[in-house]
């Protein structure tokens, strides 16, 4: 069976909100980087700045070098991204009902909730030079607490 699992960034949605769609009314929305959907809780809060707080690269490191000179990480646009994801679920599809059923969903998606949830993406990266770079450090990193082993 095919199944798709949104995940949403806690500081998207206040704790308490539900959002409606045609078809159903969501609960509180968690975020977890768990395949078994674990709140995941990142560390206390910290400075802003926290990782001018790192060392420098050796001396004569080309290690972040060219870091000022990066494009900033623009939000795709909705309703293109959607479609790349219909595309990429073609193959691994294992019926034409399921893909179809799949395809439905993404389309239920990208005129309720979704439209939502990219506005709300587009004010955060507008105030952040790096929208991406908090969220990633938190749940790829720090909030991560299996073992590495």
């Amino acid at each position: 069976m095919l199944a798709l699992r949104l995940r949403f960034h806690s500081s998207l949605f206040p704790p308490s909100l539900t959002i409606a769609t045609t078809t159903s009314t969501l609960g509180k929305l968690h975020y977890s980087t768990s395949s078994h959907l674990m709140p995941v809780h990142p560390p206390s809060p910290r400075p802003t700045d926290w990782k001018s707080a790192a060392p420098s690269p050796p001396a004569g490191s080309t290690t972040f070098a060219a870091q000022s000179t990066l494009p900033k990480l623009t939000v795709l646009p909705l309703l293109p991204t959607l479609e790349r994801l219909k595309d990429t679920l073609v193959p691994i599809a294992h019926t034409q009902a399921e893909l179809a059923e799949a395809h439905r969903k993404i389309d239920e998606f990208s005129s309720t909730t979704g439209l939502e949830l990219q506005r709300r993406l587009e004010e955060h990266a507008r105030y952040k030079p790096h929208w991406l770079e908090q969220w990633w450090d938190d749940g790829a990193y720090l909030g991560y607490r299996d073992s590495v082993c």
